[in-house]
């Protein structure tokens, strides 16, 4: 992904105590947000119709 490292710099410093790093950012348009993720330290955001309508973080053990 171009312009990655810039990407992931700004959820990393997004602010919350709870974000340490961010390794993986991926996008869905599925109805649901799983609570886990099999890649820890993760974001994952929703998409309807092109608009960002959720985000999910997940901690170092998958879990959000």
């Amino acid at each position: 992904m171009k312009g990655a490292s810039s990407f992931f710099d700004g959820y990393n410093s997004a602010g919350s105590r709870d974000v340490k790093i961010v390794t993986y950012v991926g996008s869905t348009e599925d109805h649901i947000i799983p609570k886990t993720s099999s890649i820890p330290n993760s974001v994952l955001i929703k998409y309807r119709a092109g608009e960002k309508v959720s985000e999910r973080y997940y901690g170092e053990d998958g879990k959000s």
